[in-house]
């Protein structure tokens, strides 16, 4: 597979990053109004073969230090060839030196320790304010 990541959001709005977490079977309910602005305000990196979009990552990153990674997700037939791990290498090595966190499903952990991320309960236990409150 000839795989291009890039890190803009060129040719792409919100309705085109709508429909690729819908395609994704990762679609959180988001609006393609709200995905053109969470996208627009983060740091990007998508994964393109040829020109089909293919896989998609985005972080969110003060410039300096932190920064929380989200929105991981790659097409199903696309998973287990590398997509998601090039994307990965990619975002991680677009922010040096960061304190970088991101949540994932259980199960996922493995893969993103590859990264160098680990559980850390005991150092840092998660607190998570749910937005339908």
């Amino acid at each position: 597979m000839q795989l291009t990541i890039r890190d803009n959001l060129d040719g792409v709005d919100g309705a085109a990053l709508k429909q690729f977490y819908v395609d994704a079977d990762f679609d959180n309910g988001r609006t393609p109004e709200q995905y053109a602005v969470s996208f627009g305000n983060s740091v990007v990196r998508l994964a393109y073969e040829g020109e089909t979009l293919v896989g998609v990552a985005r972080a969110i990153w003060d410039g300096v230090k932190c920064a929380a990674i989200f929105d991981v997700a790659v097409l199903p037939k696309h998973r287990r060839q590398g997509v998601g791990r090039r994307l990965m290498r990619s975002l991680v090595d677009a922010m040096p030196n960061a304190f970088i966190i991101l949540t994932t499903s259980r199960g996922r952990e493995p893969f993103y320790a590859n990264f160098g991320f680990e559980p850390t309960p005991d150092r840092f236990p998660a607190l998570v304010r749910n937005d339908d409150l």
